[in-house]
């Protein structure tokens, strides 16, 4: 009960009462010997300093969870564990690393089949090699994401991931035009498609895309262009 009180306030961003539930409940998980929810309290704990900004104490507690997971064969923890430290790692501009542990979530992830989770990883290895500066092999995972999420149906994260995979190769101003335009056709190919499933939704992605076009000052004006009718 404390732990799900706790993962209610995280609903809602609020970290510090998050922790405090969670940190209440950790000591019970300890003491009854439960090592699968002591594991995964760690790694909420994990996330909600990482939230917080506090990185290296969010790695401390995640790095803490993995090996209680993986002792209670807790696929689906472990792999929320593994995908855990790499973010925290990418924050910390530890790229290699970050991409070691999304490598290790994916043999994880293979072996329980959430496909929601596999594009996950994608995007999240997409966004670490961005950061490296490969924006164009980076497009290519973010691509991999797009596809999955569009073949099980959803919607609004497939619109986050286009809105990602959009952004990220343009961030640098001195990012080529060839970069920008391949990512301005993936995105602007998967909000025809949400078109047909969720017109406002589709129609607000691409007003975002125009206004980080004028933001960045590509001068890419494509909203009147392509319409979604």
């Amino acid at each position: 009960a404390l732990s799900n009180i706790g993962k209610i306030y995280s609903n809602v961003a609020e970290w510090q009462k998050a922790l405090e539930f969670y940190r209440q409940a950790l000591p019970i998980f300890q003491a009854l010997g439960m090592k699968s929810n002591e594991g995964v309290t760690l790694g909420l704990i994990g996330l909600a300093y990482s939230e917080s900004g506090e990185y290296q104490k969010a790695l401390d507690y995640v790095q803490q969870s993995l090996p209680l997971v993986r002792s209670s064969d807790a696929k689906q923890a472990e792999a929320n564990a593994l995908i855990s430290i790499g973010r925290i790692c990418a924050r910390l501009n530890q790229y290699e690393k970050a991409l070691d542990y999304y490598n290790q979530a994916q043999v994880v992830q293979r072996q329980i089949a959430n496909r929601a989770q596999e594009a996950e990883i994608l995007d999240a290895i997409g966004s670490t090699i961005s950061a490296k500066g490969q924006p164009d092999k980076a497009l290519e995972y973010h691509r991999q994401a797009v596809e999955i999420l569009h073949s099980i149906g959803s919607v609004r994260r497939e619109a986050i991931v286009h809105r990602l995979a959009y952004v990220r190769p343009g961030r640098k101003r001195a990012a080529r035009a060839s970069q920008h335009d391949a990512a301005r056709a993936v995105v602007l190919a998967g909000f025809q498609r949400l078109a047909q499933r969720d017109h406002r939704l589709a129609v607000n992605g691409i007003a975002y895309l125009r206004a980080v076009d004028r933001e960045y000052g590509h001068g890419i004006v494509f909203l009147n262009e392509q319409r979604i009718d």
